[in-house]
């Protein structure tokens, strides 16, 4: 193999995701795709991070692929995440998100913007949407997912009611659907509660559904039940439950009850009353080598895990 894995408190954790979600010699490759996640969130960190520098990415149904999102950058105003797919056969997806913090007007221009890049169809779509939850949430998130998608999403604000905002917006059967996949995911009933929770919309092909999620999912520790809910939720979706156990232990640094967050967020896709794919973001904090104690200096800028 071309990449070594440094024993101690070092582990190359992109590559080696890489390999477990099947891509064999093709892991170099996606992890180098990638680059060096070179921002470390710190006093910048957001609720979905909570201060990783990288984020992999659990996907049902189907068969294990590899998605990861690292930080390229960051200001008092927002993130900016970039990350890859890759799939059994090779096929590859490029992926960029922005974060935002407050209300500013910056997320509301990207988005606007960014729509209006698709067509007058995507901005008519984005202002409907803003229209209805601009006054009961704020934008938050605002990227690509390959050419044709432009994903904006708004967090609602913790004294709404979801159920009573969404359900109307989005059908009864998709809110049923989607509420009762996140209440299985946490182990308690998230849908009578404040979340925090996020909708996100494809404003170039709004026909794809609608995407319902919570941060609440990192509040709880990353103990054997928490493990065993996200196993259960992949494969009730559809999904491969032997990954999502493998690729947690694999962040939890194969230490059975590691105090802190590897679970970080849930969201599901719904559409025609069923959700249609399940989605859990795993956080790793990642370091170029050469900040880390020990490292002896050259040019290779593996992504590495802090233990």
């Amino acid at each position: 193999m071309a990449r070594e894995v440094e024993k101690g408190s070092r582990v190359d954790v992109l590559w080696l995701s890489a390999l477990l979600a099947g891509l064999g010699t093709q892991a170099e490759a996606a992890c180098e795709k990638l680059g060096v996640a070179a921002v470390q969130s710190g006093g910048g960190r957001m609720c979905i991070d909570g201060g990783a520098s990288g984020l992999i990415a659990l996907a049902a149904p189907g068969p294990r692929l590899w998605e990861a999102h690292v930080l390229c950058g960051i200001d008092a105003g927002h993130q900016h995440w970039v990350g890859t797919s890759v799939g059994p056969g090779g096929q590859s997806l490029s992926l960029e998100r922005r974060l935002y913090r407050g209300r500013g007007e910056a997320a509301l221009d990207q988005a606007r913007t960014m729509a209006s890049a698709h067509g007058e169809a995507a901005l008519g779509c984005f202002d409907r949407w803003h229209r209805s939850l601009g006054s009961f949430g704020r934008i938050y998130s605002v990227g690509r997912e390959g050419t044709d998608c432009v994903r904006v999403g708004w967090q609602i604000d913790r004294h709404v009611d979801v159920q009573a905002l969404v359900a109307p917006l989005i059908g009864q059967d998709n809110w049923n659907a989607a509420a009762r996949s996140l209440d299985a995911v946490h182990g308690f009933d998230l849908a009578h509660t404040a979340g925090p929770w996020s909708l996100s919309v494809d404003v170039a092909a709004p026909e794809r559904g609608w995407r319902l999620g919570s941060t609440r999912w990192s509040w709880a520790i990353d103990d054997h039940a928490k493990r065993q809910r996200l196993a259960r939720w992949i494969a009730g979706h559809g999904g491969d439950a032997g990954y999502a156990c493998a690729l947690h232990d694999l962040l939890c640094g194969h230490k059975a009850g590691r105090a802190g967050s590897i679970g970080r967020a849930v969201e599901g896709d719904v559409r025609d009353g069923c959700v249609v794919a399940a989605i859990a973001y795993l956080g790793a904090r990642l370091s170029p080598p050469d900040r880390l104690p020990g490292h002896s200096g050259g040019s290779d800028r593996r992504l590495t895990w802090v233990g």
